[in-house]
């Protein structure tokens, strides 16, 4: 005798948890919630275990419950969050902090530089001070360390270490808040130089224009970088992490550059001279590759999804000076003018 399935309900409680959060998502980008909302629902963590757990004991017996729970639970954050102002639920006070830091050349013929960057604007360029190594102005909240080690060979070292509400100081503050940070740095064009920086969250305008680069590596996080890279009497190594955002390389006419870039989520775009020797190797998951004309294509062409291929200008071979660029990409597009 064939058996009857049995009948089970399926409950709406996850997809109008989804719908909620998607309507709070879109509630926050409009400027309709008060400010430092997200504060309040960090506040409001402990709720979400309490009506998961009521879905799971009374929910999912029937479509119905589970929808009133899922609609009592959004409405009930809802009313808290517009409520949470005048209940004096706001975020820890944060002071900003402005400091100097500064290191002379001494005896050092060459230095490696560490910069861990914090959430804010950064900019780099090159100090006029013949005597100077590093003049750094950091506008910040928590703790900056900076440290120096070595002498004739210097290695300059700054990070930062966020106070006891880590989390809470910056994923709650807004963009006004954020504006306020910022890191200014010059470094000395009288010494070659290994640089090192790992990006946060902002934008960073990084100009070596002036400097002498042996060796560059970037990892970039959140946020727009902008990096101009000097002519150098002999090539060097650029190493490139994408995060999320906007980057653009903008190499001096003369750079020899080996340039190897993992592109993550966002537009990638690559000035060269006009009349530089390059060779670029480019691979793309999700978006396209765009060259100039004089560009020739060695290789690739039969992507369904995506683009990859081999490009050179004419002439690459012969040519003294050459750029070489190495491109894995994510989502995004990489344009080379």
């Amino acid at each position: 005798m064939e058996e009857k399935s049995g009948f089970r309900y399926r409950s709406f409680f996850w997809p109008i948890v989804l719908i909620g959060v998607g309507v709070f998502w879109l509630l926050g980008n409009l400027g309709v919630l008060p400010e430092n909302y997200l504060w309040t629902l960090f506040r409001l963590w402990p709720l979400a275990l309490i009506v998961i757990g009521l879905d799971i004991m009374i929910g999912r017996h029937s479509p119905v419950i589970g929808a009133l729970i899922g609609l009592g639970a959004i409405a009930l954050v809802l009313v808290l969050v517009f409520a949470g102002p005048s209940l004096g639920w706001a975020p820890p006070e944060m002071e900003l902090i402005t400091e100097r830091f500064t290191e002379s050349i001494g005896n050092a013929t060459s230095a490696r530089v560490n910069l861990d960057l914090d959430i804010g604007r950064t900019t780099l360029d090159a100090l006029s001070d013949p005597n100077t190594l590093i003049d750094a102005e950091i506008t910040y909240v928590g703790e900056i360390n900076f440290d120096v080690r070595g002498d004739t060979q210097k290695t300059i070292s700054i990070s930062h270490r966020a106070s006891q509400f880590d989390f809470g100081d910056w994923f709650w503050t807004t963009d006004t808040d954020r504006d306020r940070t910022w890191w200014d740095i010059s470094l000395s064009p009288e010494i070659p130089l290994t640089l090192n920086i790992n990006g946060s969250i902002g934008q960073s305008i990084i100009d070596l224009s002036k400097l002498q680069i042996e060796d560059l590596d970037i990892d970039g996080d959140v946020g727009d970088f902008q990096i101009t890279l000097p002519a150098m009497e002999k090539a060097y190594n650029v190493d490139i992490n994408g995060g999320v955002g906007t980057f653009e390389v903008i190499l001096e006419r003369g750079a020899a550059v080996n340039m190897t870039i993992d592109g993550d989520v966002g537009e990638f775009v690559i000035d060269v001279p006009a009349d530089a020797a390059v060779r670029l190797d480019a691979d793309v998951d999700i978006g396209n590759v765009n060259v100039p004309s004089s560009f020739v294509r060695l290789s690739g062409g039969d992507d369904l999804v995506g683009e990859s291929g081999l490009w050179e200008t004419p002439g690459f071979d012969d040519a003294e000076v050459k750029i070489v660029i190495v491109f894995n990409g994510g989502v995004g597009d990489l344009t080379v003018r």
